[in-house]
């Protein structure tokens, strides 16, 4: 669903001074439709208060409900909304022995809705996190060493912490794998907005970056972390020695050989691996130019 308003519904900015969002009113991982009634415009301010809840989903009704010149109830109707005929605001939970008591269904949904945002709101701070070690002069090997990161993961959540520092400049509505391929891109916020626009998923986003060719760093991502799984696999071998370490070895020199030759004839660098770097644990690349 993508509405045709150039304005933030809530405050009113236009959106050549701000980027605007699709909000939704119910959201979709509660079963919150695609529809009209169901999404509001808003900046990234406003969708930030929405979620936080200084918003009210009743003030957020209010004002789809005036758009499309319908009452509020016909738009909770429409939305899912309404129980038994009561509006949220006006259902309040009663039972003493009900840890909901004089709760409104407006304020249970809104908690509700809250917790689910928790996990994407981690993530986003254990990015800052990271992103704080890394800007103290840490190197990624010793804080995936304190942390239980895979280094690959903290530099993609780096990297993504820094593309969208500002919460306001992000997507709710929008994962943190969203933003993390987009933040691959030259233009995070630019591909985000567009993300926005056409209610992609992560897959349309990742075959959009890549028809404009600008997924060089993904794969670059990819290969990055398949290299360290193999260094930390093998490693693992090397540290029980024996046949299958015996055997490991001699495959592995078998490749770099072949390496070697191949780029002897492209008059590329020669790699090899250092003799006394064998059984090493190291999360670096196992070969060094020789």
């Amino acid at each position: 669903m993508i509405l045709n308003i150039e304005y933030c519904e809530i405050c009113g900015k236009h959106k050549s001074v701000v980027a605007l969002h699709d909000h939704h009113i119910k959201h979709r991982a509660a079963g919150g439709q695609d529809i009209e009634e169901n999404c509001i415009k808003s900046c990234g301010e406003c969708h930030t208060k929405c979620h936080a809840g200084n918003i009210k989903i009743w003030q957020q009704i209010e004002t789809v409900a005036r758009r499309m010149g319908k009452t509020p109830e016909e738009i909770c109707e429409t939305i899912g909304l309404l129980v038994d005929k009561v509006l949220p605001k006006d259902y309040v939970f009663e039972d003493q022995q009900n840890p909901l008591k004089g709760l409104s269904l407006e304020d249970v949904l809104q908690a509700y809705f809250s917790y689910e945002e928790i996990g994407e709101q981690a993530i986003w701070g254990k990015a800052e996190i990271l992103a704080g070690m890394v800007d103290a002069g840490w190197k990624v090997k010793t804080i995936s060493s304190l942390v239980g990161c895979s280094p690959a993961t903290i530099r993609e959540r780096v990297r993504t912490y820094k593309a969208f520092p500002d919460v306001n400049k992000r997507a709710l509505d929008k994962t943190f794998t969203h933003h993390r391929i987009a933040s691959k891109t030259d233009n995070p916020l630019q591909w985000m907005q567009k993300v926005c626009e056409e209610d992609w998923s992560t897959r349309q986003l990742e075959e959009a970056v890549k028809v404009q060719g600008q997924d060089k760093v993904i794969q670059k991502d990819i290969l990055h972390e398949k290299a360290e799984r193999a260094v930390r696999m093998i490693n693992e071998v090397f540290i029980h020695s024996g046949e299958p370490a015996d055997w490991l070895k001699n495959e592995l020199e078998i490749i770099i050989l072949k390496e070697r030759d191949n780029n002897e004839k492209k008059g590329n660098t020669v790699f090899c691996i250092p003799p006394n770097q064998t059984n090493n644990n190291c999360e670096n690349d196992f070969a060094c130019e020789g």
